[in-house]
């Protein structure tokens, strides 16, 4: 078998399988219709594989045509994409707000301390080096544990 024959047949076992599953999606949505076999002549069980004891018939069911788009279409419609609402929890909030004070906080009295320096101030200038990054760390640390709490009660939910 060359690499070309092989890769025909798997196309066509792609094919295959790409029906199939549209004909059982059409089946379990009820699109289909059912055609009988004629009374009064020998019934082809290949034909005509099924069996409906109310008309006392063999049947086989009918899909119609449909293109790939209708089909998407027909899937997403049938299976909307869930959006799991994310709501912040009671705690979650405060801390985000903390997160979010902390940092301004620090920035804030950050560039107060540099911008009043003066020549015996030294300790102010190191200490304002040392508060922004503190400050936007235990911002970051509250957000952490913020959308941790959410987590949970999202999936307790």
């Amino acid at each position: 078998m060359t690499v070309q024959e092989y890769i025909e047949k798997r196309k066509k076992e792609f094919e295959l399988q790409k029906t199939k599953e549209k004909r059982q999606k059409l089946y379990d949505l009820g699109l289909y219709e059912k055609e009988y076999s004629p009374v009064g002549q020998p019934v082809d069980k290949n034909k005509y594989p099924e069996y409906d004891n109310v008309h006392n018939r063999s049947f086989r069911y009918i899909y119609g045509k449909i293109s790939d788009e209708d089909y998407n279409e027909l899937l997403l419609l049938d299976n909307p994409p869930s959006y799991q609402e994310k709501s912040l929890s009671i705690l979650g909030t405060i801390i985000v707000i903390s997160a979010c004070l902390c940092c301004l906080v620090s920035l804030v009295f950050g560039i107060i301390l540099v911008v009043d320096y003066d020549e015996e101030g030294w300790v102010l200038i190191v200490s304002s080096i040392l508060l922004l990054p503190f400050g936007v760390g235990l911002g970051l640390f509250y957000r952490v544990v913020a959308d941790i709490s959410n987590n949970i009660k999202n999936k307790k939910s």
